[in-house]
Protein backbone atom coordinates (compact mmCIF):
# COMPACT_ATOMS: atom_id res chain seq x y z
CA UNK A 1 0.00 0.00 0.00
CA UNK A 2 2.62 2.11 0.95
CA UNK A 3 4.53 1.83 -2.94
CA UNK A 4 1.38 2.09 -4.47
CA UNK A 5 0.41 5.26 -2.65
CA UNK A 6 3.83 6.91 -3.35
CA UNK A 7 3.32 6.25 -7.15
CA UNK A 8 3.17 9.61 -9.16
CA UNK A 9 -0.18 9.84 -11.53
CA UNK A 10 0.18 11.39 -14.68
CA UNK A 11 -3.82 10.97 -15.86
CA UNK A 12 -6.61 11.20 -13.38
CA UNK A 13 -7.58 7.79 -14.70
CA UNK A 14 -3.98 6.87 -13.03
CA UNK A 15 -5.18 8.30 -9.69
CA UNK A 16 -8.59 6.83 -9.68
CA UNK A 17 -6.33 3.30 -10.20
CA UNK A 18 -4.45 3.90 -8.01
CA UNK A 19 -7.37 5.16 -5.75
CA UNK A 20 -9.21 1.60 -6.31
CA UNK A 21 -6.36 -0.46 -5.87
CA UNK A 22 -5.42 1.26 -1.98
CA UNK A 23 -9.28 0.63 -0.95
CA UNK A 24 -8.90 -2.98 -2.18
CA UNK A 25 -5.95 -3.32 0.22
CA UNK A 26 -7.83 -1.48 3.47
CA UNK A 27 -11.01 -3.93 2.80
CA UNK A 28 -8.53 -6.48 2.84
CA UNK A 29 -7.22 -5.42 5.94
CA UNK A 30 -10.93 -4.90 7.39
CA UNK A 31 -11.46 -8.20 6.97
CA UNK A 32 -8.51 -9.46 8.45
CA UNK A 33 -8.91 -6.96 11.57
CA UNK A 34 -11.98 -9.38 12.47
CA UNK A 35 -9.99 -12.84 12.70
CA UNK A 36 -8.52 -13.69 15.76
CA UNK A 37 -5.82 -15.57 14.00
CA UNK A 38 -4.53 -12.39 11.65
CA UNK A 39 -4.25 -10.13 15.08
CA UNK A 40 -0.77 -11.37 15.91
CA UNK A 41 0.28 -9.31 12.29
CA UNK A 42 -1.27 -6.24 12.52
CA UNK A 43 0.42 -5.43 16.49
CA UNK A 44 3.26 -3.38 15.83
CA UNK A 45 2.67 -2.09 12.49
CA UNK A 46 3.54 1.42 13.82
CA UNK A 47 5.68 2.70 11.40
CA UNK A 48 3.57 1.52 8.29
CA UNK A 49 0.73 2.97 9.61
CA UNK A 50 2.28 6.44 9.65
CA UNK A 51 4.50 5.84 6.07
CA UNK A 52 0.75 4.79 4.50
CA UNK A 53 -1.13 8.12 6.11
CA UNK A 54 1.69 10.18 5.50
CA UNK A 55 2.31 9.05 1.94
CA UNK A 56 -1.46 9.47 1.10
CA UNK A 57 -1.45 13.22 2.55
CA UNK A 58 1.73 14.04 0.17
CA UNK A 59 1.43 12.18 -3.11
CA UNK A 60 -2.49 11.99 -3.65
CA UNK A 61 -4.70 14.59 -5.34
CA UNK A 62 -6.81 16.66 -3.92
CA UNK A 63 -9.47 14.80 -5.49
CA UNK A 64 -8.49 11.77 -3.66
CA UNK A 65 -6.91 13.17 -0.32
CA UNK A 66 -11.14 14.69 0.05
CA UNK A 67 -12.04 10.35 0.36
CA UNK A 68 -10.62 8.89 3.42
CA UNK A 69 -8.90 5.70 3.07
CA UNK A 70 -10.03 4.80 6.30
CA UNK A 71 -7.12 2.76 7.34
CA UNK A 72 -8.21 3.67 11.48
CA UNK A 73 -10.77 1.14 11.20
CA UNK A 74 -8.44 -1.79 10.79
CA UNK A 75 -6.47 -3.77 13.53
CA UNK A 76 -3.22 -1.13 12.88
CA UNK A 77 -5.79 1.82 13.27
CA UNK A 78 -7.13 0.59 16.58
CA UNK A 79 -4.28 0.74 18.43
CA UNK A 80 -3.79 3.73 20.26
CA UNK A 81 -0.32 3.79 20.60
CA UNK A 82 -0.24 3.64 17.22
CA UNK A 83 -2.54 6.38 16.31
CA UNK A 84 -0.61 8.90 19.10
CA UNK A 85 2.77 8.32 17.47
CA UNK A 86 1.59 8.86 14.03
CA UNK A 87 0.01 12.49 15.31
CA UNK A 88 2.78 13.33 17.51
CA UNK A 89 6.77 13.83 17.38
CA UNK A 90 8.93 14.28 14.36
CA UNK A 91 7.14 13.65 10.97
CA UNK A 92 3.78 13.49 12.43
CA UNK A 93 0.69 14.41 10.61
Amino acid sequence: MCRNLERINYSEEEDQEKYTLSLSIINYLKAGSNSEHMEEYFSGKNKIFKKILMNEDLYSSEKIKSIAIDIENTAIGRDMKCLLETVSGIDSL
